[in-house]
């Protein structure tokens, strides 16, 4: 990754895959098997979401096979369908960081394996980074 003139990294994350400047947020990574990359000019940053996002159409099959199996005295059948898709709906859960831009396209950060605290740096990290280039690009 290259940086603009005048531009400095503030933090890097995910094994580099989400840098921080006091310009921009770049997001690479990959999904699916292609690859997913963009880049966020902070003073066009509209929102950012702390989620999780999940399969819901699991959660949904585990009630629908619980209502059957309760309706239908499936006994323990009915149940190991309902556990089988309340696991994959809880395997398919991802804690994401979302930032928005205005009017375009979402930068969508992967933090799993990250503390609730260290999003919650990261997110003041990118507002705090947003504020200072908002204020500089007024001032000049």
């Amino acid at each position: 990754m290259e940086l603009l003139v005048n531009e400095k990294t503030i933090l890097t994350s995910n094994n580099n895959r989400v840098v921080l400047t006091d310009h921009r947020i770049i997001v690479n990574d990959e999904r699916l098997g292609q690859a997913y990359g963009i880049t966020i000019f902070l003073e066009d940053i509209s929102s950012i979401e702390n989620s999780y996002k999940s399969k819901l159409l699991y959660l949904i099959v585990a009630a629908i096979i619980l209502i059957v199996t309760m309706y239908l005295d499936m006994g323990s059948y009915g149940f190991l369908g309902v556990l089988f898709f309340l696991f994959l709906w809880f395997v398919t859960r991802k804690h994401m960081i979302v930032i928005n831009s205005n009017g375009g396209s979402s930068a969508d950060i992967l933090a799993t394996y990250v503390s609730k605290q260290g999003v919650k740096e990261f997110i003041h990290q990118v507002v705090r980074a947003k504020a200072e280039r908002v204020q500089m690009l007024n001032n000049s």
